[in-house]
This record gives structure tokens, sequence and C-alpha cells, in this order.
């Protein structure tokens, strides 16, 4: 078996601590940060769960995802919407973790620390 590849992530970027208010309706952004081992235009948005909800889709089909570079680092970041009622976390949870494959199949794992309110 191939181990999954390694993504750095960040769950609201910007913020810390990352807050999840399990009463909002919203969406919470979520950042895979690309370098120069990862191209995120290879990963399969699709294929994605954080926290066991998947990305959000928009009215017109699409995906709520679109790729920027959030840290400023020169790569491209893909950042991804999920609902937060679609989130499997409870008040005691402290991390997301993030799954998905690649396009061309690879498995991709990466986490970050949430901070549940409720």
């Amino acid at each position: 078996l191939v181990p999954p590849i390694d993504v750095s992530v960040d769950v609201r970027p910007g913020d810390f601590p990352n807050v999840v208010n399990l009463r909002s309706n919203g969406r919470v952004p979520v950042a895979i940060y690309g370098s120069a081992e990862l191209s995120v235009g290879d990963i399969d948005a699709s294929s994605l769960t954080i926290a066991g909800a998947s990305v959000a889709v928009r009215r017109n089909g699409t995906l709520f995802a679109s790729q920027e570079d959030v840290n400023r680092d020169g790569f491209p970041d893909l950042v991804v919407h999920v609902a937060i009622e679609d989130l499997e976390v409870s008040g005691d949870s402290t991390t997301a973790l993030v799954l998905g494959l690649t396009n061309s199949g690879d498995a991709i794992l990466g986490s970050d620390s949430i901070l549940v309110v409720p």
C-alpha cells in the first residue's frame, strides 16, 4: 500500500483558534496548501471530506472550491467550503481530519485543530 500524501491544512485560514459554532448555519472555509511537492490542481475536490463533511455545492451545481494563494508563498492553495451542519464533530472534538484523493487516485490526508463551541 502507498501511504497517503500528507497535506498542510488550515481551517478558517488566518484565524486561530479555528472556532466552529455548531449553531451556525453557515460554511467553514478550509485551505489545503499547495507546495513545490503538491499542485492543488491535482486534488479531486469532489473526493474531499473535512471532519466527515463533503465540500458544499453551489446552487448552480458546482463545488464551493477555488484556487488562491492564501498563505502568500507563491503556490496556489485549494480553498473549499463545508456546511457546518454537515461536520461530524461534537463539543469535545479538537481536530478536523481532511481526507481525499488526487486526480490520479492517490490518497491525501491532513488535519487542523478546531475549537467547537455549542
